[in-house]
């Protein structure tokens, strides 16, 4: 199971360095393709007292210098990621075969909540600041969904759904934790599978390649707790139960990198799962998506006790667990929402 498991982290890893790869080169090409209109527009033959010539060649003069820096910033963050990712075969989109790669990995997903997580985690990538996500998006959500549109309905749904847990609108701060999260979503099938003979703590092998893989190369413990809480979240979009399958000390993990999400980043985590429930309403039968109720509810309330316990009893970090408590409640009245009741 190891074996297996480690397999599949590393064909999915490849899926997804691969779409970040391609988005990279895309978002050079179009930074190209307006410095080039820039370049195009100035008249080198403009005269001296052409004071409208003038100042069309400056404002794109200026254009142009600006895609110049930025296309010499790409180049290097794209030199990086190659050289970060070597062992990766991150040309998929280009080579021609991320497509069959997707349908083999993605072909027992049956309600297509796998692929929702992968798309999580690409609406999630802070790897780069990106300029055109407008443009470059729709060709990855073709890819992924079979359809220009999806991927954008899935940002919209998760930032209605951040609003209403957070109140606020959806900033770049949190997204570096929360990428590393919407990984972890994207490849719950072999977490799920370790954790369900074991725990986490005994899947050492897979565990530090999973942690490598989202960024954390220290903090083995909080790594391992974000892993908890990506599986108490998220595991049952591969199969109900998600949260029973994890042992107790792993539930304390889970809990433990709770503690340490700010009012932020614990809204993001509650608006990903409303997300997920959202979408899974629309494609479940009525029995399943009963199960996937009932266990979702008792992820978060693995998560809610934790805050109710340190606040009510302990009285430990009251401003910060009034404010997550606040989120509970603002998560309760988005699911009565989302659920018609």
């Amino acid at each position: 199971m190891m074996d297996y498991a480690i397999s599949t982290i590393n064909r999915e890893k490849n899926i997804i360095t691969s779409i970040q790869y391609y988005r990279l080169i895309r978002e050079k090409e179009f930074l190209e393709r307006d410095k080039y209109v820039a370049d195009s527009k100035i008249n080198k033959e403009a005269k001296i007292y052409d004071i409208f010539s003038k100042a069309k060649n400056y404002f794109n003069g200026n254009f142009s210098e600006n895609k110049s820096n930025k296309i010499a910033i790409i180049n290097k963050v794209i030199a990086n990621f190659e050289t970060e990712n070597a062992d990766c075969d991150y040309k998929q989109w280009f080579n021609n075969t991320l497509a069959s790669n997707l349908y083999e990995i993605y072909s027992n997903d049956k309600y297509g909540l796998e692929r929702i997580a992968l798309g999580v985690s690409i609406i999630l990538d802070d790897y780069y600041k990106y300029e055109y996500s407008n443009e470059i998006l729709p060709d990855i959500s073709k890819m992924i969904f079979g359809n220009l549109a999806r991927l954008k309905e899935i940002e919209k749904c998760l930032i209605d759904n951040y609003v209403a847990v957070t109140k606020k609108n959806l900033s770049d701060k949190q997204r570096g934790i929360m990428r590393a999260l919407g990984i972890l979503t994207a490849i719950m099938l072999p977490v799920c599978s370790i954790a369900s003979v074991g725990g986490l703590n005994a899947a050492a092998n897979v565990t530090t390649r999973l942690l490598r893989f989202i960024g954390f190369k220290s903090d083995m413990q909080l790594g391992i707790g974000i892993i908890s809480l990506a599986t108490l979240i998220v595991g049952s979009t591969i199969m109900v139960g998600g949260y029973k399958i994890l042992e107790e000390h792993n539930k304390s993990d889970a809990r433990k990198a709770f503690r340490k999400f700010d009012r932020e980043e614990a809204g993001l985590l509650l608006a990903i799962k409303l997300l997920l429930i959202q979408e899974a309403k629309k494609v479940m039968p009525n029995d399943d998506f009963r199960k996937y109720k009932f266990d979702s509810i008792q992820a978060v309330y693995v998560l809610k006790t934790d805050v109710d316990t340190r606040l009510f009893v302990d009285n430990e970090d009251v401003v910060g667990n009034k404010e997550k408590l606040e989120l509970f409640n603002n998560f309760n009245n988005r699911l009565i929402k989302i659920l018609g009741l």
